[in-house]
């Protein structure tokens, strides 16, 4: 394959971590077994609830100059 590993970018990687004032949140409240268990009741059935938004990251392709095409 000749194309691979031409046009090749670096991308910058940003970690951004905080903390509660308070402990617990939404998070914590719902991991009860009985709650989280009828949250993934809720979630099968309904397409919503707590347990189908799964903590994770985001990611965004920002240009780095106003001269840059794409991202």
């Amino acid at each position: 394959l000749p194309a691979v590993g031409k046009n090749l970018q670096d991308h910058v990687s940003v970690i951004l971590m905080y903390r509660r004032r308070a402990p617990g949140g939404p998070f914590l409240r719902n991991m009860r077994a009985d709650r989280i268990g009828f949250d993934f009741a809720k979630t099968y059935f309904t397409g919503r609830g707590f347990s189908g938004d799964v903590p994770g990251g985001v990611v965004a392709f920002l240009k780095s100059g106003p001269e840059r095409p794409l991202p």
